[in-house]
């Protein structure tokens, strides 16, 4: 049983799922979710703790972005937007990632979407948009 202490009130909830739920005992994280920026580097480590984690990643140099799974639960999701400058970029996933191809060979001044599932080991990579 899930349980959260409300401060305010003084009060415990207790939330349960059905039996046959993966989910059951699973942490309630509040908020659903935050928008992150993320400043470049040649090696970016995101470290997502929130059920839907959504971050605006620049690109200004080859990127090699890691993504932890210290405080990941099976099912969250990120949302990573990459914004490219001037020069076509190459973008290496590092660790933590179970992505559809290795790279992502980015377009000057285009912006690409990636969709990250975690599937209880690995953030696994479940869609990508085309540049635009």
């Amino acid at each position: 049983m899930l349980s959260i202490l409300n401060a305010v009130c003084n009060k415990v909830f207790a939330f349960k799922g059905p039996a046959d739920d993966e989910t059951t005992n699973r942490e309630v994280k509040f908020p659903i979710s935050v928008p992150v920026t993320s400043a470049y580097a040649a090696a970016v480590t995101l470290a997502p703790v929130y059920r839907e984690s959504f971050v605006s990643q620049a690109v200004s140099g080859a990127l090699t972005l890691n993504v932890s799974t210290a405080n990941a639960d099976y099912g969250d999701r990120l949302i990573i937007k990459f914004t490219l400058d001037g020069t076509n970029r190459t973008i290496t996933w590092g660790t933590g990632v179970a992505p559809q191809s290795a790279t992502l060979a980015g377009t000057a001044s285009n912006k690409y979407i990636c969709h990250l599932f975690f599937n209880g080991t690995n953030w696994e990579e479940t869609s990508r948009s085309a540049g635009y």
